[in-house]
Order: structure tokens, then sequence, then C-alpha cells
């Protein structure tokens, strides 16, 4: 005869592993379509902005295309057509995607989603330049409008990201009118880069070993068949073309070209100089510091002191000694008279 208790214990175990059977399964099923849900979100969002890129590039999209950018099979493609058409997002005209008034408005939501994202990594994290596209692209899909916004105010609703790209908003877009590729430029020719394009990673990345940054001052140096010779920021850099063809700048006007400058890592010791300028290349904590410390146009400075091993070394300004390693030293620029800076 089976024991009571026993029996008792038995039928509490069977009815708590029922109840937790229909527990977990209903929330697994909720956890699994919650997934294919958010995947579908994030697939929906990144067709619209590579669509919205396609449109104002003037490029036409179809099922190969769009099958080939986003990385799914061309059954794939034309289902995810179906469905940005079904949402009333986009419009498929003889095999040709293109996208709707609504359809905009909501691929330039995340576009400005993700350059806040860029903005913020840059101004206020010490993420690395090249790693800013990849964690803006994970992050993006999860952003509110209202967080949106809120990011935006705290940045000062910024016009464009640290790549120079225009962030949508209430001012509207901004005005490449004046845009020119860096190929299109000819020998002795000075501008500012505005823009570089951040896909592919690979060009990117390349790029950026060459200190290349949105803001940055450059000249032609000399074009050869595959590669361009540059002086920017006051340092040659041999380009690849490329790399080039990812660059946007605009041409300075003879009384915006300012040149003999020199980097604040060239100043000999005890010899002094003046602050020119900072460059875009740094960002965020970092250049409010140095503004706050009085590295601002016009300020004279000195090298005064200097470690065993050379870096960091110690610069003299409004009375104060500052250490500075290289790193952020080369990108101060100085010049020997303040008569030069009065008169660029």
């Amino acid at each position: 005869m089976v024991n009571p208790v026993t029996a008792l214990i038995i039928f509490g175990i069977v009815c708590v592993t029922i109840l937790l059977f229909f527990f977990f399964k209903n929330n697994i099923s909720h956890l699994l379509k919650r997934v294919k849900s958010d995947n579908t979100k994030i697939l929906l969002e990144d067709a619209l902005k590579y669509l919205y890129d396609r449109n104002i590039h003037n490029q036409t999209d179809t099922n190969e295309s769009i099958s080939s950018a986003l990385k799914m099979s061309g059954k794939q493609a034309s289902q995810l057509m179906q469905m940005l058409s079904g949402m009333n997002f986009a419009i498929i005209d003889k095999g040709i995607l293109s996208l709707t008034e609504e359809g905009r408005n909501y691929a330039l939501k995340i576009v400005r989603i993700h350059r806040l994202l860029e903005k913020y990594l840059a101004e206020e994290t010490s993420i690395k330049e090249d790693k800013w596209h990849i964690v803006a692209e994970d992050r993006e899909h999860s952003i509110s409008d209202s967080e949106a916004d809120f990011i935006a105010a705290k940045l000062g609703n910024p016009l464009i990201d640290p790549h120079g790209d225009p962030i949508p908003g209430p001012y509207g877009e901004y005005d490449y009118d004046n845009a020119k590729s860096l190929l299109q430029l000819s020998e002795n020719s000075a501008a500012k880069i505005i823009h570089i394009e951040d896909e592919p990673p690979r060009i990117y990345s390349q790029i950026l070993t060459f200190g290349l940054h949105a803001g940055s001052l450059i000249k032609v140096l000399g074009i050869g068949k595959n590669q361009i010779f540059l002086e920017a920021d006051g340092i040659e850099v041999i380009l690849p073309k490329e790399a080039a063809g990812n660059i946007s700048v605009v041409i300075l006007q003879e009384d915006e070209i300012i040149e003999n400058f020199k980097r604040l890592s060239e100043l000999k010791m005890d010899h002094e100089s003046y602050i020119a300028g900072i460059s875009k290349a740094l960002r965020g904590q970092q250049r409010r510091r140095l503004l706050d410390l009085g590295f601002v146009p016009g300020a004279k400075i000195a090298a005064r002191l200097t470690s065993l091993a050379g870096d960091p070394i110690g610069y003299e300004i409004r009375g104060a000694l500052i250490a500075l390693r290289r790193q952020q030293a080369d990108l101060i620029f100085i010049k020997d008279n303040v008569e030069d800076l009065v008169n660029a």
C-alpha cells in the first residue's frame, strides 16, 4: 500500500511539472514570436535605410540589387518588397522599388538615430572611431523617438555627425551643393574635408590610418596613376585613389587657407609659438578640456619639460604647465608669429 504522504508528494510534483510545462511553453512561444518580430523590424529598417541612401544618389532598386545588398535570397527579397509595399512604405512599378513619402520619413527617422548615436559615441565615449558605425548599427533599432530627442538635446542638436553626414531634423539637410569628390580636385587645389564615407569598413579604416577626418584641411601636391599626393593638416600623405573616392570636400577660398602651420609636437624645447587651432579629430571631453585650459587660437605656448622617454611633454600656457602626450600634441596646430593668425 502506498504511503499517503508519499502519494501526496508525487501528486504535488506532477502538478508542479505540468504547471511549469505550460508556463515555459507559453513564455518560450512568446519569446520566439518577439525575436521573430524584432528581426523583422530590423530587416525592414535596414531595407528602408538602404533604399533611402540609393534614392538620394539617384539609383534604382530591383529584386536582384536588394537581394545582393541585404545578403538574402531572391525569394526573401521578393517577400520583403511585397511587405514594404503592403505597409505603404514603397511602390513597386515594373519590378523597380521606390520609397513613398511615408517610407522616406521612416527611413529618415532611423538615419537620424544612427547619426546621433555616432555623434554621441564620438563626443561622450572613448570608443574608437572605426567602431562608431558598428555600434550605432547595432543600437539604432532599439532607440525610441523620445530617446533620440534626448540624445540630440544633450549634444546641442548637432547638424552633422562625425563623418560630416547631415543629421535629419528640424534644421533640414546639410547643403552638399558645393561638395566635390577628392578625385575631382586638380593639382595645387586647397580644400576642406566635409564627409568621409564609413562604408565599406576596409576603406574607412584605411582612410583613418592617414589621420584624415571631417574638417581636415588639405592641399593636392600631385596626382599619380593610382595615388593622390596630399598635404593634410601639415602632414604629407600618399592616398590611394580607391580611398580618395570616399572623401567629399569643399574648395577653400583664398582667405580661408592657412599655410605654414606646424604641429605642437614639432615645437622645440624652450621655444615659443602660438596656437593656431585644434584638429577636428580631437573630440568630446578631450577637446573641451584643452579649450578650458586655454588652448585657443592666439594663445602663447612654450615647451618647457620633457620626460625621460620624451613623451609626455610639459607645455606652458597661460601660466600653467600642462602635460600632453605626443598623440594629442600632433592634433594641435601652431604658428610662429601671432601676426600670421590675425592676417589669416
